[in-house]
């Protein structure tokens, strides 16, 4: 092989090739060994279950607002506006994309727990991280149906999974479901917990609470074993039975202190305890209603007829107090509701329109929004709000249902209508507390309703 010229002159002045070559081989190595280490062992190397854990809990509540706003409230009695030249699938996409990213994390910690010297000791946080992504998986289904899921989010360590087959909806409901009874089964708590990995502040879902995540993961259990139970009973009545029958711990709070007592009966995230100074984050709801091409939610007809008694613009017909917490009066201050057929069209002005301060407008800012719309507070509230994946509220009606049908267990309406009766006290407890900082950052008239 021809030698370069820096070989030939350096084995001039030595002359010894040989000598150079050891040189050379000694110089490549020595102090080096961190730099010459390929990009993928230093990221495994130095990723750690419990920063992987953090992120999953981070982005639990990855949903795709733009879609439930856009896509789902105008069919459902709220006049609004879809952007009808974007397809459908651009509003979901970005769910499907974060979901594999978290499934290929939740994997990788996985492995970091078995690979660890003493696995024994995230047994809890293996459990807590399987909740979290049971949680994103079962949402994926009520999306798409079938998906890639076995051998999906493995492609950094086996190539040949690159482009995972799909597994159909059923096999991943039962792969799911059996995942969340295992690990809710393993958590331990109280004195039994003592020799886990300790998460500190990392756990911001839960703040360590590990009843609390029993709770959850339960909850999920019993809402997927609901859902499923007309199509696939054989699958749904053991949940069921398991947890109804065996009296096996769900959220039963019905009243709460202060948020920390709702987040632990709520689950999901909450910017304004988790990051109390900088609450700005996983701001999905903030950027779907601020979208002009998505959203400009008016009150419909439809809605009025079912909140007032008359059609007085004034309000005085008003019966039902949610109104002033869901929907905000025109900007002459007239409850005006659209035609739900949109007969008679808006102004040229929107509720809420894109701007340089990436805000909405408020309130009686815009003359010629002739409608009233959503409550423009709400839209605006993306430091408090949390975003729930499930509630206490849903839980006792899941139990109503499951005793008025009697799906796993005997049918009982009086339990099912004591039910019913907490889920509509929980419901309603969960909205005033969120409800009153609301009210003391904006202190804004309709809040004193």
């Amino acid at each position: 092989m021809k030698k370069n010229i820096s070989t030939r002159i350096f084995t001039k002045l030595t002359g010894s090739a040989g000598l150079f070559a050891l040189l050379l081989s000694a110089s490549c190595t020595k102090d080096f060994e961190k730099i010459n280490s390929p990009y993928k062992d230093v990221s495994v190397a130095t990723a750690s279950p419990v920063a992987l854990f953090n992120q999953l809990s981070r982005r639990a509540t990855e949903e795709d607002y733009t879609l439930h706003i856009g896509v789902l409230m105008p069919i459902a009695n709220q006049q609004g506006v879809q952007n009808v030249s974007v397809p459908y699938t651009n509003y979901v996409s970005s769910y499907w994309n974060n979901y594999y990213r978290d499934l290929a994390d939740y994997k990788l910690l996985v492995k970091l727990i078995a690979a660890d010297v003493n696995p024994v000791a995230y047994t809890n946080l293996r459990a807590i991280s399987t909740i979290l992504i049971s949680s994103r998986t079962l949402s994926m289904l009520d999306r798409y149906g079938n998906i890639p899921y076995s051998n999906a989010g493995d492609a950094s360590s086996d190539p040949s999974k690159y482009r995972p087959s799909y597994d159909s909806d059923l096999s991943v409901y039962e792969s799911v479901l059996n995942d969340l009874t295992t690990a809710v089964n393993s958590i331990k708590v109280g004195a039994a917990a003592s020799d886990q990995v300790a998460l500190g502040s990392n756990e911001s879902f839960l703040n360590n609470n590990y009843d609390s995540w029993i709770k959850f993961g339960n909850a999920l259990r019993l809402r997927y074993a609901v859902r499923l139970h007309a199509k696939n009973a054989a699958l749904a009545n053991p949940i069921i039975t398991d947890i109804i029958g065996g009296n096996k711990p769900l959220p039963n709070a019905v009243t709460y202190a202060d948020m920390e007592a709702m987040r632990q009966n709520n689950y999901g995230n909450y910017p304004k305890i988790v990051v109390p100074q900088n609450p700005d984050y996983n701001d999905r709801l903030w950027y779907a209603f601020r979208e002009v091409s998505v959203s400009n939610i008016r009150l419909s007809s439809n809605v009025w007829n079912e909140i007032s008694s008359s059609n007085a613009d004034n309000g005085s017909g008003i019966f039902d107090p949610r109104t002033y917490v869901w929907f905000m009066p025109n900007n002459a201050g007239k409850w005006v509701p659209q035609p739900q057929d949109k007969s008679v069209a808006e102004g040229s002005s929107t509720l809420y329109p894109n701007t340089d301060a990436n805000a909405p407008a408020a309130p009686n800012t815009l003359a010629d929004n002739k409608f009233a719309g959503f409550n423009f507070y709400l839209v605006r509230d993306h430091t408090m709000l949390p975003y729930i994946i499930i509630s206490e509220a849903d839980v006792h009606l899941l139990k109503a249902e499951i005793y008025t049908r009697g799906m796993g267990v005997a049918a009982d309406f009086a339990k099912a209508n004591q039910e019913y009766q907490a889920g509509l006290t929980a419901s309603v407890n969960f909205g005033i507390l969120m409800w009153l900082p609301l009210q003391a950052a904006y202190g804004h008239p309709q809040s004193q309703h």
